[in-house]
């Protein structure tokens, strides 16, 4: 009965995966799903201007996981203003602007945007462009 028992706490010690093989199967279970793994050094400009931006506390300056979530945070907002790379001239400065409803209700309202174009991000993005450039306009030229 001895070797029996024997037998089976070995069979059942090999029954379960090491630590290793589980986080291989969890890597290529994310590799089957598209997901990318990604290795970053982060160095402390970096983390300074994660700072300095509002995107990390001081006091979380060294907790990897931490700094992790502050860079998933500015992906996913990148991702949801459809930030894309500047392609402008070097003299040009490229910026994120939220604008709440009552502010796309003024646009409206002094008609540099279409009441039904409100909804429209690409009309809306236009029209405030267009109104100020237009302020800049009329501000450089009473100031002269």
């Amino acid at each position: 009965m001895d070797g029996y028992t024997q037998m089976q706490d070995v069979s059942t010690q090999s029954d379960a995966p090491s630590a290793g093989a589980r986080r291989m199967r969890r890597l290529r279970e994310r590799r089957r799903q598209g997901d990318v793994m990604v290795s970053l050094d982060i160095g402390p400009s970096a983390i300074a201007a994660l700072i300095k931006l509002g995107w990390l506390r001081e006091d979380y300056r060294g907790d990897k996981g931490v700094v992790t979530r502050a860079l998933i945070d500015i992906y996913d907002r990148a991702i949801q203003v459809r930030l894309t790379p500047s392609v402008g001239a070097q003299d040009r400065l490229s910026f994120v602007c939220e604008l709440d409803l009552g502010e796309i209700s003024g646009l409206v309202q002094l008609r540099w945007l279409q009441g039904s174009q409100q909804d429209d991000r690409a009309a809306v993005e236009n029209a405030f462009r267009r109104f100020v450039r237009y302020a800049l306009d009329a501000t450089r030229n009473t100031v002269r």
